[in-house]
């Protein structure tokens, strides 16, 4: 087998793996979306790198920081709960994402020594308000699996780490 199509096919699995596992997550958090961004810092941007709920044709949607919710959950670097999040003025269309139709929205800013790493996202179809002990529990799920998901970059080194996103 060609060395690039087994890379890509090893690469897919490994997205197939990470998917499964927001799947899991949303399930067990009982909301209908979870998605990662990863930050990246050389063009100041959050990749949507991976979603349970969203579109796959959104996966890869950069984003700058200072735009949308996540970029505003970025820049804060706080947790921001919003109902109705497409009537909310920071609210930014991420076009094929079918997101629109969520009523409920969290996002979550991963860290490391007072460093941004990536936003969690969760979403629901229900409007929903995000109590504080659940925003605590979303945000312990969400520091170790983007932490989690971050190895892999590390372990991969760069270019693998491209080809995933």
């Amino acid at each position: 087998m060609n060395a690039v199509i087994k890379e890509s096919i090893n690469v897919e699995l490994e997205k197939q793996k990470v998917y499964g596992k927001l799947k899991e997550i949303a399930d067990i958090l009982r909301v209908d979306v979870a998605t990662i961004y990863i930050y990246d810092e050389k063009t100041r941007e959050l990749i949507l790198w991976c979603s349970y709920g969203l579109e796959r044709t959104s996966w890869g949607t950069r984003i700058p920081i200072n735009r949308g919710l996540v970029g505003k959950c970025a820049k804060e670097m706080r947790p921001i709960s919003v109902k109705e999040p497409s009537k909310h003025p920071d609210f930014y269309y991420v076009e094929g994402s079918g997101e629109e139709k969520y009523q409920s929205f969290l996002a979550i800013p991963v860290t490391q020594e007072g460093k941004l790493l990536g936003i969690f996202v969760v979403q629901t179809i229900e409007m929903k308000f995000f109590l504080s002990e659940e925003i605590k529990i979303i945000w312990n799920v969400a520091e170790r699996f983007v932490k989690e998901i971050l190895k892999l970059q590390k372990i991969g080194g760069e270019q693998r780490w491209k080809k995933l996103c």
